[in-house]
């Protein structure tokens, strides 16, 4: 069995290994009847995300967890036609990284097409991230020599650009790609000179590639057991070698209203459409908040958008358990007890609007959240509300 959980604690893999099934099973309601897999619930094939959909179920099938054989058997299927029919005339760079990462998938799952690879690679002139991907395609399928060669000249360098909305990608993803192929080929030092912990947080595409390359390294650099206790303040070392200790401290200020190539507001209104002030609320009083997003980029659409608005500890959201699928101007809502977040597109100097009905239902002063809305593969479009706080009185 592959052990695809070695960096995790006993108690974390543990929990990790009964929410493994779960998502297999939420993938099993993404597939669509040609085989791959939706981004959303309702939504269309994307190559993109099948090939990742498909590189998680093979993981865990060599895992030892139960997968449907049917799933995979179209999924595989779907993966080879799209290859098949793949032209790289006329492609764009990114296009040819797609391609590249559904032949990484087809060789996790074992079914590696080696006239694929061997064709994007004769391709001509390809992009740094369509090496990296077909240079780890190649050592899956026992082709060393050539998974090295296929990285010879390619460049070191992860310089930012703005998202490709077909590859989700970005450097930071990137790396970790490059990362990947550089254990699989053997290449340790340079690989281990690309591990390193970025100071934001990750998307998902950048803690999944992060998450490949680092379980490769795992099991090929030599560890040992570390053994530290601290008692009052003071860090003791019970291990054979030195540890090296990173000490940090974080602080947690309000948020103040932000506007990065967006503008977000919020309004709060009663039935009839008249102004309500949130900070001062009688205890049942029902109210709805109005969030409006407007696009400031200029000839250039905006996809994979994400708004999240957070209630207050006082506040209810009331009759919102509306189903996850596609509704009005956006692709998929999450509705929670105390959130509701928006997935959507917004074309160039666009807006839309959000609602939701509220209820203020518990006497006290709380903390009012700000509300955020940002590009899930371009953290430097975003914006925000300032935090503020709220008080419900009899």
């Amino acid at each position: 069995m592959v052990n695809l959980l070695p960096q995790l604690s006993e108690a974390d893999a543990a929990e990790a290994r009964e929410l493994i099934p779960e998502i297999v099973k939420r993938l099993y309601a993404r597939q669509e009847a040609d085989g791959g897999f939706a981004y959303w619930d309702g939504g269309r094939s994307d190559s993109w995300v099948s090939s990742m959909a498909g590189t998680f179920l093979a993981q865990a099938a060599r895992a030892g967890f139960e997968v449907n054989e049917g799933v995979t058997g179209s999924w595989l299927a779907y993966q080879q036609k799209l290859s098949q029919a793949y032209r790289v005339a006329g492609s764009s760079l990114f296009s040819q990284a797609d391609e590249a990462f559904r032949l990484y998938s087809l060789a996790v799952a074992g079914e590696a097409s080696l006239s694929g690879m061997n064709r994007l690679r004769e391709a001509g002139e390809l992009s740094s991230q369509a090496r990296w991907l077909l240079s780890s395609a190649y050592a899956l399928s026992g082709k060393g020599a050539t998974a090295t060669a296929v990285l010879e000249g390619t460049s070191r360098e992860f310089p930012e650009y703005t998202p490709y909305n077909l590859t989700y990608g970005g450097a930071l993803r990137d790396r970790y790609a490059a990362m990947e192929a550089l254990v699989l080929c053997g290449n340790m030092a340079e690989a281990l000179s690309m591990a390193r912990v970025p100071e934001h947080a990750l998307s998902t595409q950048e803690a999944a590639f992060a998450a490949l390359a680092y379980g490769r390294l795992y099991r090929k650099v030599p560890t040992t057991d570390v053994k530290t206790s601290v008692a009052d303040g003071v860090l003791r070392n019970d291990s054979n070698g030195p540890v090296y200790v990173t000490l940090s401290t974080t602080t947690r200020e309000a948020r103040q209203a932000a506007s990065n190539g967006l503008s977000l507001e919020v309004k709060y209104t009663d039935a009839s459409g008249a102004p309500v002030n949130p900070a001062a609320l009688k205890q049942g009083t029902r109210f709805t908040a109005v969030l409006k997003v407007q696009s400031m980029q200029a000839g250039r659409d905006l996809e994979n958008l994400a708004l999240s608005y957070t209630v207050p500890s006082g506040w209810e959201i009331v009759n919102e358990r509306l189903s996850g699928a596609p509704g009005s101007g956006y692709d998929h809502q999450d509705i929670r007890d105390t959130a509701v977040r928006w997935y959507f597109a917004l074309p160039a100097g666009r807006s839309k609007t959000f609602t939701v009905q509220l209820r203020a239902a518990y006497e006290g002063k709380y903390v009012l959240p700000a509300t955020v809305c940002e590009a899930l593969y371009e953290p430097v479009v975003n914006a925000s509300t300032a935090a503020g706080t709220v008080t419900v009185s009899r």
